[in-house]
C-alpha cells in the first residue's frame, strides 16, 4: 500500500503493524503516493492500493490516477472481492460508500456520522466487482 496519511488514519496505520507480510510506502505528497503505486504497477503487472487523507489530499491523487486509467496501468481488479478489515482498538468500521449498494443506500447520508446501518459487522467485508467502497473507523 502507497499513501499519504493524516493524522486521521494513526488507528488504521496502527492497525496495519499486526501483518508483518504487509508494507506501507509512505509519500510526502498525495501526487507522488499516487505516481508511485502507478509506477509499481506497471513495472510489476500487480495491482496496487493507493490510501490518501480524505479530502483535499484525494483531489490531489486524481489526476494521477486518470493518468494511470490512460496509461492502461492494471489497477483495477473487476472480480468480487471479499477483504479483511483490521481491528482497530475501541473503534469501530462504518461503510460510508459502496456503489454496489442501490440508492440511497451506496452513499452514507451523513459521511461523518454514517450510523449503525453502515457499521461493519464482521471482521471479512464483500466488495462486489466494480464497485468502489469507502470506509472510516469511529470511536
Amino acid at each position: 500500500m502507497f499513501g499519504n496519511p493524516g493524522t486521521v488514519e494513526q488507528g488504521f496505520l496502527d492497525a496495519l503493524s499486526s501483518y508483518t507480510d504487509f508494507t506501507y510506502v509512505l509519500a510526502l505528497q498525495e501526487t507522488v503516493a499516487v505516481g508511485i503505486a502507478d509506477g509499481y504497477a506497471r513495472a510489476t503487472r500487480k495491482p496496487a492500493i493507493v490510501q490518501l487523507h480524505s479530502g483535499v489530499s484525494s483531489g490531489n491523487g486524481i489526476g494521477l490516477l486518470y493518468q494511470a486509467k490512460r496509461g492502461h496501468t492494471p489497477y483495477m481488479d473487476w472480480q468480487d472481492l471479499d477483504f479483511d478489515i483490521p481491528p482497530v482498538p475501541g473503534r469501530r468500521w462504518y461503510r460510508v460508500v459502496d456503489t454496489s449498494l442501490p440508492s440511497p443506500n451506496d452513499i452514507a447520508e451523513n459521511l461523518a456520522d454514517p450510523g449503525e446501518n453502515a457499521a461493519i459487522s464482521g471482521p471479512v467485508y464483500h466488495a462486489t466487482g466494480r464497485s468502489v467502497v469507502v470506509f472510516i473507523s469511529r470511536e
